[in-house]
């Protein structure tokens, strides 16, 4: 995630050379109309207006019938109907009372409970046709009753489990589920006492405690959702036993297919470091040329997450760090004490849950590019070739890969009154260079992009070219004074 920059180098030369009413226009022009997007600055205009036409002629396939036995409390849904498959978010509040105090007493979902949890908070899947959601309250009888600490129904190889109390250990107290999984595998469902735990709104298992706790779970190998992708898994064991340019040329592979495959199982490594470096070249009004050099990091430590971006030019310098674990972490700040380094521990954080921080700049901090690779690479300009230890892919992205980094874009100026982005730019040219090993994780992706950058009174050309390297042994996650080695990063 990168920064708009002011284009500002060369300012000073022109104060000199322009009389002072071409300098009040220049300075308005210069401020308002030249940003620069950085690294992966990458999103699109009329593609996202297109694309809000289709969804209003959505026709959902699935609905939720509602069951509620008293009005002991209110639920509500993020929608009542959608596709197959399509998360919807439950919420319930429960009512007050001089007299009384009320709880869920139990959900049922498609006829199979639902265990409760603290948060109140539910996501629940739609399936085709009706949904039967029926939810049960009750008067609440005080009780501070001990229970049995949390135990697994058996002994498994797939995940390493911990439980976190969140208060005492008592019945309807909350208890966090804390994993690390396997990453052939994925959580099919977990369950307690029989009671399905589903996520709630932080993508958290967390679950109100009964008398006894044993918990149960169940696994399928690949990715809920990636029918593709696990039968591709399915299909080919062993990588290193394919030539892949040969599937592809013998049509038992798509290259887009095998693109987005190989990021799924690059993005799915425990350990995930990438260091990037990056120039922005722009060109604004009176022939100003602004050169931008952004310097990247992320990390991924099993469930920890990190990102850092620095950004600068002659006179602009703006910088954010980012943590997730359990709650995101956001700092930002326009100065940096070098291009290579800022400490952060001055700043004053934003604390928000993650469903927050994905609402507000739509990238998640769980995915190590910006560039969405699903369905998104055109085939006839693109290509792979067979090296010694892996594959290079030289793929050209159309703009539905850059969409939620659109709208991440617009947020990066909403603290700058005179340089607020007026649209999504708009872009000519997205292309990526990935070299891949031959288990087909990323080892190296440089991007390249061409666009405009859009303001009130101008638009500035933008040219992007940058380089990112991952690493998957165990990194830490950095304090919030330590810096990040980027080494030779640079162009």
């Amino acid at each position: 995630m990168f920064f708009s920059i002011l284009l500002l180098d060369n300012f000073w030369l022109k104060w000199q050379c322009m009389n002072k009413k071409n300098l009040i226009f220049s300075i308005v022009s210069l401020l308002i109309g030249g940003m620069v997007g950085s690294l992966t600055g990458y999103m699109v205009g009329d593609y996202l207006k297109d694309l809000n036409n289709k969804n209003n002629d959505y026709q959902s396939q699935a609905y939720i019938e509602l069951e509620q036995n008293n009005d002991y409390g209110t639920i509500l849904l993020s929608k009542t109907e959608g596709n197959i498959n399509e998360k919807v978010l439950m919420t319930i509040s429960l009512n007050t009372s001089p007299i009384y105090t009320y709880r869920v007493k139990s959900i049922f979902y498609n006829n199979e409970r639902i265990a409760l949890n603290y948060t109140s908070s539910y996501y629940l899947t739609l399936k085709e046709g009706k949904n039967l959601l029926a939810v049960d309250f009750e008067r609440v009888t005080t009780s501070n009753q001990q229970c049995s600490f949390p135990t697994l129904k058996e002994d498994y190889s797939e995940i390493d489990v911990d439980f976190e109390l969140l208060d005492n250990q008592n019945v309807y107290s909350p208890c966090k589920i804390n994993y690390t999984l396997d990453s052939l595998y994925s959580i099919d469902k977990i369950y307690l006492n029989d009671s399905l735990i589903l996520l709630d709104k932080n993508n958290e298992y967390i679950f109100l405690m009964e008398e006894n706790n044993e918990l149960e779970f169940v696994f399928t190998q690949g990715i809920p959702g990636e029918d593709g992708y696990n039968s591709f898994r399915d299909k080919y064991q062993n990588f290193e036993d394919y030539n892949f340019v040969e599937e592809i040329e013998k049509s038992s592979l798509t290259l887009s297919d095998f693109a987005y495959y190989s990021y799924l199982i690059t993005n799915s490594n425990s350990f995930i470091t990438t260091l990037s470096y990056t120039e922005a070249i722009s060109n604004a009004v009176f022939g100003i040329k602004n050169v931008q050099k952004v310097y990247s990091s992320y990390i991924k430590n099993n469930s920890q997450y990190f990102k850092e971006n620095l950004t600068s030019s002659s006179y602009v310098s703006l910088g954010e760090r980012i943590y997730l674990d359990g709650d995101v972490t956001y700092y930002r700040t326009k100065e940096l004490d070098s291009p290579e380094y800022n400490d952060f521990s001055s700043i004053e954080p934003n604390i928000m849950k993650e469903s927050e921080f994905d609402d507000k700049y739509h990238l998640s901090l769980r995915e190590s590019i910006n560039y969405n690779l699903n369905n998104t690479v055109d085939e006839k300009t693109s290509s792979i070739e067979k090296i010694e230890d892996g594959y290079i892919l030289n793929l050209t992205l159309n703009n539905s890969a850059i969409i939620d980094y659109a709208n991440y874009m617009v947020t990066t100026t909403e603290d700058n009154i005179i340089a607020s982005q007026t649209d999504l730019p708009s872009f000519s040219k997205i292309n990526l260079t990935i070299k891949i090993d031959n288990s087909l994780n990323f080892i190296t992706l440089q991007n390249s992009e061409n666009y405009i950058v859009y303001s009130s009174l101008s638009s500035a050309d933008t040219v992007t070219n940058g380089s990112t390297y991952f690493f998957y042994q165990e990194e830490k996650i950095p304090s919030i004074s330590e810096g990040i080695d980027y080494g030779e990063l640079h162009g």
